[in-house]
């Protein structure tokens, strides 16, 4: 398994978590939430990339839903990031969990994956 893909997704979750304490703590302000927001984005569109070179590469079993889970949460993500007014962090809230929820879910499919090869 690549390493470098594994550092990717315990950044992406840390990244994820600490937009979730963000949305919560009353003194953040709100460039410094957009900024969490984007960064996750960014490393999704990285973990992407290199979750996408592992499936075509061939050395791996994995399965389709290591490639499709992050890039519903690059949707996701973004797409709560774009709401505006009350209902914005609880929906960035929402997709941040999702993010977190796929990237562990992507790990343990590809530890499995990589204890086949």
């Amino acid at each position: 398994m690549n390493t470098i893909h594994i550092f990717i997704g315990i950044a992406t979750v840390l990244l994820s978590l600490a937009t979730v304490i963000a949305a919560f703590v009353p003194k953040v302000k709100e460039e410094t939430f957009d900024q969490l927001i984007i960064s996750t984005a960014g490393l999704l569109i990285v973990q992407i990339a290199v979750g996408f070179f592992m499936f075509t590469n061939g050395d791996s079993d994995l399965n389709i839903f290591h490639i499709i889970l992050p890039v519903a949460s690059l949707a996701a993500i973004l797409g709560a990031r774009s709401v505006h007014g009350d209902r914005k962090k609880m929906l960035v809230v929402v997709a941040a969990l999702f993010v977190m929820a796929s990237a562990v879910y992507s790990y343990i499919s590809g530890v499995q994956a990589a204890d086949k090869v």
